[in-house]
Order: structure tokens, then sequence, then C-alpha cells
């Protein structure tokens, strides 16, 4: 599923912005939500940046962003890590906090947590405020102290909504190439006639 336009409305609390098989966007309240499944590339960084972007300029007195990586994605390399930072840093006060839930165990989410951790050292601003969490509820607790967002539940809720649509956009797709790698059937030989002039054997 591609982006849509006019963004997506699921109900009042959430506007998804951009879902496909590696990343989703959306805004819900003041907040806006990222979820990575896939690894980064330079068009679904762009559909971040941009989907970010969008959030902060509908809520200028302050927006919160909550970035929640799942154990499937992979690290960013170091541009990417590099354009994170720059990006978070932009908008300065405008952007409230950034909670980053990075979820998993043991060492795919130590590699999550310090790909994460990089990206927070070469940051060259320091007015947003950021945590690293284990799981969705605890940096979603943590951002409702910090940003005029929907309560951590709203939130966890929010989220929760936004990583159900990932089956059916995968499911689509699965499909979508299943049928593309299905061998066609190969059309029988025949002998076209026109009058009394022979064709000759046509191949399917």
């Amino acid at each position: 599923m591609a982006s849509a336009s006019p963004s997506l409305s699921l109900d009042s609390r959430l506007r998804v912005i951009h879902c496909d098989e590696t990343l989703a966007v959306a805004e819900a309240g003041a907040a806006c939500l990222v979820i990575w499944r896939g690894a980064v590339g330079k068009d679904s960084f762009e559909r971040q940046r941009s989907g970010l972007e969008e959030v902060v300029r509908n809520h200028p007195r302050g927006a919160g962003f909550l970035c929640v990586i799942e154990k499937t994605a992979k690290p960013p390399d170091d541009v990417h890590r590099r354009a994170s930072a720059e990006m978070v840093d932009s908008y300065g006060e405008r952007l409230s906090c950034l909670g980053c839930a990075v979820e998993g165990d043991g060492f795919v989410a130590s590699v999550g947590r310090g790909a994460v951790g990089a990206i927070l050292l070469v940051r060259r601003s320091r007015k947003t405020s950021i945590k690293i969490a284990a799981t969705v509820h605890l940096a979603a607790t943590w951002m409702a102290r910090h940003a005029e967002i929907p309560s951590a539940h709203e939130l966890e809720s929010a989220v929760d909504e936004l990583r159900s649509m990932f089956p059916a956009v995968t499911e689509a797709k699965s499909e979508l190439e299943s049928r593309r790698a299905r061998p066609r059937t190969p059309i029988p030989f025949f002998r076209a006639r026109v009058g009394r002039r022979d064709l000759g054997t046509l191949p399917p």
C-alpha cells in the first residue's frame, strides 16, 4: 500500500500518513508515530522525515515523536544515522520529545539500542528530550510527561492500530508477488488458416 493522498483517517485520534511493508507513519494528536519493520533506505527515510515535518508543522507549540523499532528492523547505516540526528535537531524546541522504543531482546535489541545511541552521539542540539525504552508502554508513559499528546494509554492504542495495518499491506504484496511468480499456462500450438493459405504453426 503506497502513501495515501489525502491521508487516511482511521479515527479521530489517528491519521495515517504512510504505510508499507517497511514503514508506517501516522499522526496521533500532537505526536508523530513511526514504526520501522524493515531496513532504512533513502525513500523510507524521506517518508519518515516528511511525516515528522508535517506533524511538527501542525503543532508548532511542541510535537512529540514516538519511534518504534521492531525486532525485524535493520539498523541504519552511518549516513542515515547522521541524517536522523540532523532531522531531530532541525526542529529545535518545536519537537518537545522523542521516545524511541527498541523492541526485542538479547543481541538484536542491544544492536538496535546501540544504533540509536550512535545517533544521539552526533547530535549538536539538546533542545529535544530523548529517551530510549524497551517497550512502547515505557516510551509512551515518558512522552506523556513531556508533550501535549494523548495519554500514554491512548498513544499505545494508536500504535497498536497503526501496527495492525502491516499484515494487510504485507499480504497484499505477497499475493501480488505470488501471482507474478506463477508459471504461465502455455498456449497450445495451433494452425491458422486464412482461406487456403497455411500460416504455419504459431508459438504461444
